[in-house]
């Protein structure tokens, strides 16, 4: 029985009922009739090896996919100005040329990865409000992968490469954690550079919401203790 539940669509807050004439409302996210869908399994309940060897392998195999194109770096620099580093040129073992950002070493930051925490919040999106949950690390939200349902968003993640992909109409961004990059409309693509990186908080996937949502067309505001986290 508990396995089965673990793919059951999960119910969420939808409006908190504070005007008088208003009820508590709730709803399922079942995928019917344009309601993404959300179930409790996603990434949590699993173990996960976040070790700075697995990570790089992955991330290593992963980007290995996209070969080299000559100018992505400096379109890099030239869409986000404000960043300092970027993505590096590695080469395979068979000769081939490609892309791959920086891996984000922990061993400088070990006392604060091991202090993030998971609050509640609410997550307005127009008139409707869901109850999530949030984790902050250096002042920036991150959201778990498949809250970006709720943006009508198609969300997956690969269990084996670790990668989550988000898309919505023509963007399509490809993620993995402990990367300070994430991978932009694939192929034809560039890698697009992170204050933050995605990373497991317990067992389950956080990204940089407001990195993700720039790139969907969404701008986020968070009001001034987390509690409130607006899409507009």
């Amino acid at each position: 029985m508990i396995y089965k539940a673990l793919d059951t669509p999960i119910m969420v807050q939808k409006s908190d009922g504070a005007d008088e004439n208003d009820d508590v409302a709730y709803v399922i996210l079942d995928g019917k009739n344009g309601i993404p869908f959300a179930s409790i399994r996603g990434t949590r309940g699993m173990r996960w090896n976040t070790s700075r060897d697995n990570i790089n392998e992955l991330a290593q195999t992963f980007a290995a996919q996209y070969p080299y194109k000559e100018g992505d770096t400096e379109k890099s620099f030239e869409l986000y100005p404000d960043i300092i580093y970027s993505s590096g040129m590695e080469i395979t073992v068979d000769g081939v040329e490609y892309e791959c950002p920086a891996i984000y070493d922990d061993n400088q930051v070990y006392e604060l990865v091991n202090q993030i925490q998971v609050n509640p919040a609410k997550f307005v999106i127009g008139s409707s409000s869901y109850e999530i949950q949030y984790a902050a690390f250096n002042s920036k939200i991150l959201v778990p992968y498949d809250v970006f349902k709720l943006l009508g968003c198609e969300v997956l993640f690969d269990k084996n490469s670790y990668v989550a992909t988000i898309s919505k109409n023509d963007t399509t961004l490809e993620i993995i954690p402990n990367i300070i990059g994430m991978r932009k409309n694939q192929a034809d693509g560039y890698w697009v550079p992170l204050e933050i990186c995605a990373r497991f908080v317990n067992d389950a996937l956080y990204l940089p919401l407001d990195a993700v949502a720039k790139e969907i067309g969404y701008v986020a505001e968070t009001n001034s203790d987390g509690s409130v986290i607006t899409l507009k």
